[in-house]
């Protein structure tokens, strides 16, 4: 499945989105995720496909989104990444390595907020590979000239049934912080 807007509608300014990938969909694991990647799925010329990103995480019991306007709120503690991301081949996984580690409760969820906030647009949409599932497990919003306040996104969004695939690396068990990789990651399939 593919969806043109999750994490981000580069045919616009700005976008915001915030997924809910669930205790299964983490497979069991616990501690801190180190990096998340998403996978592109349409081609893009070099250059055009360069987005200034802003990613927040929280735990959650919220399994779903309840209507169009049920944005979680995000705090600057809760920001994980503020960089650039660069992605241009079909099926390409890409990852985004976090400026803070997020620290996982085990048996929650997690909210992902994805903020586009590059200010530019692309004559052009792009795709993301995906899932569709049973809940409403995603809630968008694009816009050009404005920006968006994370902590009260104020607009109404677009629910969607989609999550985006992803890959989650979390922290391997007894590095002390050394930033080891688990190889058994969590990937979201398609």
């Amino acid at each position: 499945t593919k969806n043109a807007f999750i994490p981000s509608n580069i045919n616009y300014d700005y976008t915001i989105s915030q997924q809910i990938y669930t205790v299964d969909d983490l497979q069991g694991k616990n501690g801190k995720i180190l990096s998340y990647s998403f996978q592109n799925a349409k081609n893009l010329t070099n250059g055009d496909n360069i987005r200034k990103f802003k990613v927040y995480m929280k735990n959650t019991a919220k399994t779903s989104f309840s209507g169009n306007s049920d944005w979680v709120s995000m705090q600057e503690s809760d920001l994980v990444f503020d960089g650039n991301v660069s992605y241009t081949k079909v099926g390409e996984w890409v990852t985004i390595n976090f400026d803070t580690p997020f620290e996982y409760e085990s048996g929650k969820n997690i909210i992902l907020c994805v903020y586009d906030n590059t200010n530019s647009w692309y004559q052009s949409t792009t795709n993301y590979y995906g899932k569709t599932t049973t809940d409403k497990r995603s809630i968008y919003n694009y816009r050009d000239d404005l920006s968006y306040n994370v902590s009260s996104v104020g607009v109404t969004g677009t629910l969607t049934p989609f999550v985006g695939n992803a890959k989650f690396v979390f922290e391997a068990v007894g590095t002390g912080g050394g930033g080891g990789q688990d190889p058994e990651d969590p990937e979201i399939p398609e």
